[in-house]
């Protein structure tokens, strides 16, 4: 019984710490896409003398493309924005690359904390994940 506890709870922390979301689509183009993160949170230690430590504020964004018939497109434009309202203290790179092996990859990176909405773009549709910054030595996560 105690067996069985655990491993349900290894597998909801587990799936937890991956947000993969339903296809978009299709957009104008025929195309269907989602946008996925290994973690929506990162927790960012500071440094010794109490700085945010933006060099570990990283997160690799992936948005998958393909056809109605499930498979993977190359060449198509993806972009990808960071919320206009975070100013400097969110940036992603690149802001616009194209698929490869089906695939379009970016980094988003923060220099602050909070909740920050980051939004890919296919065609004309958008989806968009919010990505929670917080100090990895702080008690108190948002």
């Amino acid at each position: 019984m105690i067996a069985r506890r655990l491993l349900l709870l290894m597998l909801v922390l587990g799936l937890a710490g991956c947000q993969t979301t339903a296809r978009v689509g299709p957009t104008p183009a025929g195309y269907y896409f989602w946008l996925e993160t290994i973690h929506s949170r990162i927790g960012v230690d500071t440094t010794a003398s109490g700085f945010f430590d933006a060099a570990n504020a990283e997160l690799a964004l992936v948005v998958s493309v393909e056809s109605g018939q499930g498979v993977p497109l190359d060449g198509v434009l993806v972009e990808f924005l960071a919320d206009p309202a975070w100013g400097q203290a969110a940036i992603v790179k690149p802001t616009r690359t194209l698929t490869k092996e089906g695939k379009a990859r970016a980094v988003f990176r923060a220099f602050d904390t909070g909740s920050a909405p980051v939004v890919a773009r296919v065609d004309t549709m958008t989806h968009q994940v919010i990505v929670t910054v917080f100090r990895g030595d702080s008690d108190n996560e948002p």
